[in-house]
């Protein structure tokens, strides 16, 4: 009975791995390069890198992803699943509609497909067992979909080892071709979607930033429809406004190889410390960006690198960002070259698939001297500079990236809207009344 089920036992299998595959790819996406959309910009940014765990470090680790050098998107690792499972599915069906001789040899691709995608699968929850520290879940079904399929493909061919590779020996080279089309033709639509969704995601940042050449021109957050969202937003932030004063004040230095911008003689100085590899760092980043654009005439905004890479940070007790530390040495090597906030904007662009040949491409975008760019990365100094910052971070009590201080203060989220809650209060506090407009009434003052 099992043994006639296996086909329609796989079909399903196979549907079942198609969706994960895609969800594990359209998480990736999230978590890597989604822009924020407006209910992130009011309640949906949370998170931290290094204080959390599960599918956020796994997707967003360099295990998550295959580099295709410095021109392409790097793949998923579940890319590759969704023309697999396309071409399971396929078997399946023919398993389904033919007798059981042509059945059988259908059944003995399948077997031998499912071997090497399972042997991956392994390696993969190795990683995650032993190097990341961490479990997708979604991975983990994924997984065992794959072990179900090479078990039901087994069972359903009845012949064991020896009959499946007979089998094999005498399959034809037009169904051998036919699969290898399906799984090759899938991955690349899949592929090609995931890419089309970055590109996508990048234009409707560029339209929705709204910024402007002028380092001073001032603008409107797009208002926001959601009545239930904005009520809870000004209640978060009254909640916030109303312990602000109380914070504890840190004893932060801002070093002259920090990177820097804005008005740091105001009196008011907004600290960032933030890992290159960490997707709430990139999500804070381009919130950040857009409140320099309206407040940088009166603030000063300040970024300090906290990678959490253990080649470089020796508070950590695993590799949660292995590129992150090479990241960081990139960009003060950038800062020395007059390039720091062009060079930290384009690797943020680039997260997902940092490493040196990615930092060389960025150095030759911006038209840095090369020679000197190579030379520096190599200096002691430099890296001391990384450190010096990370050490800045531990005294300040950091638990993860990223990690805001607004005149000494560390705020209690990273939530953009709390950064820009501190710095209405600061002016405020200097006699401003005049603010870029809350067109939404969020902020008490």
């Amino acid at each position: 009975m099992l043994k006639k089920a296996s086909p329609i036992a796989l079909l399903a299998l196979a549907c079942a791995g198609m969706l994960l595959g895609m969800t594990l790819t359209a998480r990736h996406y999230d978590l890597n390069h989604a822009p924020p959309g407006p209910a992130t910009a009011v309640l949906g940014f949370e998170g931290m890198c290094g204080a959390g765990g599960g599918c956020a470090e796994v997707n967003t680790s360099r295990y998550a992803s295959i580099s295709l050098g410095v021109e392409r998107p790097a793949i998923p690792v579940s890319v590759p699943a969704v023309g697999f499972f396309l071409m399971l599915a396929l078997l399946a069906g023919l398993a389904l509609r033919n007798d059981s001789k042509r059945r059988a040899k259908y059944l003995a691709l399948t077997a031998a497909a499912c071997v090497p995608a399972l042997c991956f699968a392994l390696y993969l929850l190795a990683v995650q067992a032993f190097v990341i520290s961490r479990f997708c879940p979604y991975c983990i079904a994924l997984d065992a979909v794959t072990a179900l399929s090479l078990g039901f493909a087994f069972i359903g061919h009845g012949g064991g080892v020896g009959g499946i590779l007979q089998d094999l020996s005498t399959s034809s080279a037009s169904l051998l071709g036919a699969a290898l089309l399906v799984l090759l033709g899938g991955n690349y639509l899949a592929y090609n979607s995931y890419v089309g969704w970055i590109e996508d995601g990048e234009s409707k940042a560029h339209r929705e930033s709204g910024h402007k050449d002028s380092k001073h021109h001032q603008h409107e957050r797009a208002p926001t429809n959601d009545a239930e969202a904005l009520e809870a937003a000004r209640k978060a932030v009254a909640e916030f406004i109303e312990s602000y004063p109380n914070l504890e004040v840190r004893d932060l230095v801002t070093n002259l190889f920090d990177g820097s911008k804005g008005q740091l003689e105001g009196g008011i100085v907004v600290t960032e410390f933030a890992d290159f590899d960490c997707p709430h760092c990139k999500l804070a980043g381009f919130y950040l960006k857009d409140i320099a654009h309206r407040y940088g005439d009166r603030v000063g905004f300040v970024f300090k690198n906290y990678p959490l890479g253990t080649s470089c940070n020796d508070n950590l007790k695993r590799d949660v960002h292995p590129d992150a530390c090479e990241a960081a040495i990139a960009v003060q090597c950038g800062r020395r070259q007059g390039a720091f906030w062009p060079f930290h904007d384009l690797i943020f662009d680039h997260q997902g698939s940092l490493g040196s040949d990615r930092m060389r491409s960025i150095a030759a975008e911006l038209q840095l001297n090369t020679e000197t760019f190579e030379e520096c990365l190599e200096k002691d100094s430099i890296l001391n500079e990384v450190k010096e910052q990370i050490a800045q971070g531990r005294d300040a009590g950091l638990t993860g990236t990223p990690t805001f201080f607004v005149n000494g203060k560390m705020l209690p989220s990273a939530h953009p809207l709390f950064v820009e809650a501190a710095i209405r209060w600061e002016l405020v506090e200097r006699g401003e009344t005049e603010l870029p407009e809350d067109s939404d009434g969020i902020f008490p003052r």
